[in-house]
This record gives structure tokens, C-alpha cells and sequence, in this order.
């Protein structure tokens, strides 16, 4: 029996007893001398054996779960290997030290190297600003988390890319063992930021020289009302003059309508000088007082008869 100890064993086991024409169980079978004895010697050997079945059974069975525990716990170690392999953020381990000790695919394309070139070197390689850098492992031993922190990163081909940096430390029995850092490329909302700003100056300055130009063309108009006034005044009086001195219809009309059209350019005059004053000083002050509408009326048409010559225009007020 201590030649077929082993469960593989078995065929060749049942193979030797077949071939023989008396078979005896075990040694201490045969010294048993009452065939009670026998039987109980037997009745425990076939418990034990079913007991060791069952041990296997369940031993095969608990090898089956562990297996399909260890191929699930595999897939997930794969899949989370890829998700953190393949992320479109670049994510690295910085050790105490300053080396680097991983890094994705992303961090690779992000900055142009290879894993040879990248992985094993001091993080201070690939930062453009130094101190920046300080400040960044200094915060991360103080055990602070970054979030968003701004920073410039140096490429293969020499070119910097602008990077929101979110790190923490991993610690282990209050031991540094590697940082955790995620880095997000930011270099074209910079670079979008930097037009808008400059397009916003270019605008401001060029409503500063438009408000320029409407404050010196407000100033012109203002100085010429005030220029045209003179000459205005002067044909008023000379035309006021001419008429207490002539007695001919004609020249009384034409000198009244010399009177009417310079009464009316004066009001132009003051309308522009008003607008002029209600653009520099923000708005207008209104003068309430009454009026003749007989005589508005009458200006109107002789304003008319005087455009128009010949109009049959009658009114009788």
C-alpha cells in the first residue's frame, strides 16, 4: 500500500488486484482475528476514504475559485494598467530623490521622449523654471496636495509646453516613497489667452483714438458755431439797417427773407453748438417756454414760398 499513496495511482492499483486471485487489504487486515473485527477494520477504512474524497472534492473546488479569483484580479490589474497606460492626461512618479519612476504614454507624446530618456532622470531636467520646481517639492514634503499648478516643462526638441501640474505624495510608515502627479497641457489656451489679451489692448487703444476723434470733431463744431456767429450777426444788422432804408416792396422782401434765413441758420447754429455741448458734458438741459404757433406756422411757409417759388400755399390764421 505505501507504493500507491498517490490519488494518480489508482489505475495501476485496481490493474494489480485484478491480476491476482486472492487480495488482502492492508497488513493489519489480516492479524485482526474475528470477521467483526475485519468488517469494523474495513467500515473504517471505507469512512476515511470517503472522507479523503471529499477533501479532494472540496480542495479541487477551492482551487477552481482562487484560479478564477487570481485570471479576475489579473484582467482588472490589465485593465487598470491600460486606463492609467493610455490616459490622455500624462501621469509620472517623482521618488524622494527627485528621479523619476514612471511615467505614461501621454507624459511620452506630451513632451517628445522616450522611456529611456525620460524614466531613471531627475524631474529638475525637464522643468524650465527652477524655481519653480523648489516650490513644488517643497509644498509636496510639507505633505500638501497641488491642484492646478502652473508650471512650464522643457521638450525634447527644445520648445516648452505650459502644464497644470495636481500632485500628492504617496507615504508609506511616514516614509516619501514617490510623488503623484498628473499633468494637463495648457500650452494653446495660453497661447489663445496671450491673442485675446493683445486683441483686447488693440481695442482699447483704438476706442481711446476714436473717443480722440469725436472729442476734436465735437471741439471743431463748437468753434465754428461760435466762428459762424460773427458773420451772422454782422448780416443781420446790415440787413436790419437796409431795411429801414429802403422803400422798395422788393428789396423789403428780399431783405426780410435775408432776416428769416439768418434767423434760421442761428438756430442751426445753436442746435449744433447744443449737440456739441451734450456730447462733451453728457447731456442736455431743456429751456420751457411759450410759443406762437401762428407764427411757427407762418415761418414754415414762407420758408417754402422762399424754396419753392410759385407754390399756391394760401393759409389764413
Amino acid at each position: 500500500m505505501g507504493n500507491f499513496y498517490k490519488e494518480a495511482d489508482g489505475a495501476h492499483f485496481h490493474e494489480v488486484c485484478r491480476k491476482h486471485t486472492h487480495v488482502i487489504p492492508a497488513e493489519s487486515y489480516s492479524r485482526l482475528e474475528t470477521p467483526q473485527d475485519r468488517a469494523r477494520e474495513i467500515s473504517a477504512l471505507q469512512q476515511r476514504a470517503r472522507a479523503l474524497e471529499n477533501e479532494i472534492e472540496q480542495r479541487k473546488q477551492l482551487e477552481k475559485t482562487l484560479r478564477e479569483a487570481l485570471a479576475e484580479r489579473r484582467r482588472s490589474d490589465e485593465a487598470l494598467r491600460d486606463f492609467v497606460e493610455n490616459a490622455v492626461y500624462g501621469l509620472h512618479w517623482v521618488g524622494a530623490d527627485g528621479t523619476i519612476q514612471w511615467a505614461n504614454q501621454a507624459e511620452m507624446d506630451l513632451l517628445g521622449y522616450s522611456r529611456d530618456e525620460y524614466i531613471g532622470h531627475k524631474i529638475s531636467e525637464f522643468h524650465a523654471d527652477p524655481e519653480v520646481l523648489e516650490d513644488i517639492l517643497r509644498r509636496l514634503t510639507a505633505n500638501e496636495t497641488l491642484h492646478d499648478y502652473e508650471a512650464r516643462l522643457r521638450c525634447k526638441d527644445g520648445s516648452i509646453r505650459h502644464v497644470l501640474i495636481g500632485s500628492n505624495v504617496f507615504w508609506q510608515d511616514g516614509e516619501f516613497v514617490h510623488t503623484r502627479c498628473f499633468t494637463r497641457d495648457i500650452t494653446e489656451k495660453k497661447k489663445d489667452d496671450k491673442l485675446l489679451s493683445e486683441a483686447l489692448l488693440r481695442e482699447k487703444d483704438a476706442r481711446k483714438e476714436a473717443e480722440r476723434t469725436v472729442r476734436l470733431n465735437e471741439m471743431f463744431a463748437s468753434i465754428l458755431g461760435h466762428d459762424l456767429r460773427n458773420p451772422l450777426n454782422a448780416i443781420v444788422m446790415a440787413t436790419q439797417m437796409l431795411i429801414g432804408q429802403v422803400s422798395d416792396p422788393k428789396a423789403q422782401r428780399a431783405a426780410q427773407r435775408v432776416l428769416s434765413s439768418s434767423d434760421r441758420m442761428r438756430r442751426m447754429i445753436d442746435q449744433l453748438l447744443d449737440f456739441s455741448r451734450a456730447r462733451m458734458i453728457g447731456g442736455l438741459g431743456l429751456e420751457r417756454k411759450d410759443a406762437d404757433l401762428a407764427t411757427i406756422v407762418r415761418d414754415a411757409i414762407e420758408e417754402v414760398r422762399y424754396m419753392r417759388p410759385g407754390w399756391p400755399i394760401e393759409l389764413t390764421i
